[in-house]
């Protein structure tokens, strides 16, 4: 009897530390939750505020994107980046210098269609009308993009960039 009052005690003693135990500093790279990007679906004045907040991160992911500054560009990039590619943080970074300097755009302009709030961050389905020159020869096309937008530290990166599909 004993040992099950003693067993007992300790379950409860565990669960009431448990219970104490601030989630927040277990994930301090996150500041923000699911809760604060739902909240842009409630609240109109925030919502503005987070519009205006990402389309500041929209016009320096896009200066960085014509300036081939790949440093400004990883500024702009969460640590927690995921593409349509799967490819993750370290592997953009090493990449990318390679990727402006061989395809740099010589026109770039996104033009938001639809913010969405969901409770992994707010996506943004972007129009991307952009120009490259590739071997002397100019294109020019347009295309969908879907971005994944989360907080870290108080700003917003972009977690992910999807492609969406031409059948769409």
């Amino acid at each position: 009897m004993k040992k099950f009052i003693l067993m007992l005690a300790s379950v409860i003693l565990i669960i009431y530390m448990g219970m104490q135990v601030d989630v927040e500093k277990l994930y301090p790279e996150r500041d923000e939750k699911a809760p604060i990007y739902l909240k842009a679906i409630e609240d109109e004045a925030y919502s503005m505020k987070v519009r205006q907040q990402i389309q500041t991160v929209i016009d320096q992911y896009t200066d960085s994107m014509l300036k081939k500054d790949a440093p400004m560009l990883m500024q702009q990039i969460s640590r927690e980046y995921r593409d349509d590619q799967t490819r993750d943080y370290q592997l953009l970074e090493s990449t990318i210098k390679a990727e402006l300097n061989n395809q740099g755009y010589v026109q770039l302009d996104y033009k938001i269609q639809l913010i969405y709030p969901t409770a992994q961050g707010i996506l943004v389905r972007m129009e991307k009308q952009y120009g490259q020159e590739i071997q002397g020869e100019k294109i020019s096309k347009r295309l969908m993009e879907d971005f994944l937008f989360i907080q870290e530290k108080g700003t917003w990166k972009i977690r992910g960039i999807a492609t969406v599909s031409k059948l769409i």
